[in-house]
């Protein structure tokens, strides 16, 4: 029989790993989408282009999972250390 303690750590192990599966995806499609776009657009440096458009795509993912950390009771600094 599970207790209220063992069904609370099952909620936070099942985030935890939501979370790791989220930003893993997000670091594996960005590197892919950089990829390409360095692929396609040549080596110039590294300043920002406004044809950059991987930018929006690592922006934007990047807000959604920095509101998945901070909404989720997920000790992301934690797992980081």
């Amino acid at each position: 029989m599970q207790t209220p303690d063992n069904d609370k750590l099952w909620r936070i192990a099942k985030k935890r790993a939501n979370f790791k599966k989220s930003a893993f995806a997000y670091v594996v499609v960005n590197i892919f989408l950089w990829t390409i776009y360095w692929i396609t657009h040549g080596y110039e440096g590294f300043e920002f282009k406004a044809s950059a458009w991987p930018i929006w795509v690592t922006l934007g993912w990047g807000i959604g999972i920095a509101f998945q950390s901070i909404m989720k009771p997920i000790p992301v600094i934690r797992m980081i250390w």
